[in-house]
């Protein structure tokens, strides 16, 4: 880190006043101005900062030193900004707190690593935080864009903007057709190997309470083609995975709210898994499930292992259940 600061203070305001503030974070330019005034109950700020017209590769460079070995053997380009606010009084017994707006803009982002067959490119993203109280149940998220291709016929692009957490509104567009392999190739990944061609298009709009049973008008799909994941952390994949999701809401309740998996497949370690469901009102659930396979959990666990924690055990399931919620007992079959 190198600094050149040139903060006034008045002793007897207790004010810090931030003239010239000019970081460098490797090799991210960061200018902070504003002040900070500390009071009898708390303390009253208004801090701005910013790193203007930097690049990508700035951005990356605070990170975590395993991204920057990633990033050393992978071309990127691009230009991005930061922006970031703290203002307002923080006080306890007024029960008063600042709030916090953050905004990062990427353009023109370009990533590719030397075994792609194409690279990331168009790679643009705009998100704006706000946090007013820094009261997580007023967080607001703006992803006003975020988009990349891969090449024609392969691209992917969503707007989302969320306030609230408990309680959330939501106003979502998602859509994409992107091949995971060609993906994770001009990432560079190194840890995961995954396959497929996955295509989706999701539209959401409305609140989201578990409370109020309240759901997005939503109407969408996912699907997922010869899919194929394998990780570090197992030498065998999960493949041949197929998924078939749809997701429809027409009035903003869970009464309205239905999901169909036509079907959900895998093959793990040689055995197949298959999951067909229908799932309709849930408020009082209306379903259809057949399922179908055998699972070795401790062993697909180890794909995605966590350190200090195990699993096993064996799931071998023939399944059928149709019935709802409501019900004393579903009409059934199983082995």
């Amino acid at each position: 880190m190198h600094a050149d600061l040139i903060t006034r203070i008045n002793t007897n305001a207790l004010t810090f006043v931030l003239r010239k503030n000019e970081l460098r974070i490797n090799d991210l330019p960061l200018k902070f101005t504003g002040f900070v005034s500390i009071l009898k109950d708390g303390y009253n700020l208004d801090i701005n900062a910013a790193s203007e017209k930097t690049t990508i590769r700035d951005m990356i460079s605070v990170l975590p030193p395993q991204y920057l070995e990633w990033a050393k053997d992978t071309k990127i380009e691009g230009k991005s900004d930061l922006f970031f606010s703290l203002k307002g009084r923080f006080s306890e017994p007024q029960n008063q707190k600042p709030r916090l707006k953050a905004r990062l803009m990427v353009k023109d982002g370009f990533v590719s690593n030397g075994k792609a067959p194409v690279p990331m490119n168009n790679f643009n993203m705009d998100l704006n935080v706000d946090l007013p109280d820094l009261n997580t149940e007023q967080l607001g998220l703006d992803l006003k864009n975020l988009s990349f291709d891969l090449g024609p016929k392969n691209n992917f692009k969503a707007v989302v903007k969320t306030k609230g957490l408990d309680e959330m509104q939501i106003n979502a567009d998602v859509k994409g057709a992107v091949n995971l392999q060609t993906l994770i190739q001009a990432l560079g990944l190194k840890d995961i190997d995954a396959r497929g061609l996955m295509d989706t298009n999701i539209k959401a709009n409305g609140i989201f309470s578990l409370d109020k049973k309240l759901f997005p008008k939503t109407n969408g799909y996912l699907n997922l083609k010869n899919g194929w994941l394998k990780t570090k952390y197992y030498p065998n994949p999960i493949q041949n995975i197929n998924i078939v999701a749809n997701i429809i809401n027409t009035d903003g309740t869970f009464k309205s709210l239905g999901v169909k998996l036509d079907p959900f497949k895998f093959d793990f370690e040689g055995n197949p898994v298959f999951v067909n469901a229908d799932l309709q009102n849930f408020e009082d659930v209306l379903y259809k499930v057949r399922a179908k396979g055998t699972l070795n959990v401790g062993r697909i666990y180890k794909v995605f292992a966590k350190k200090g924690l195990d699993v096993s055990g064996l799931i071998m399931a023939d399944l059928s259940l149709n019935g709802r919620q409501a019900m004393q007992q579903p009409v059934s079959t199983a082995d």
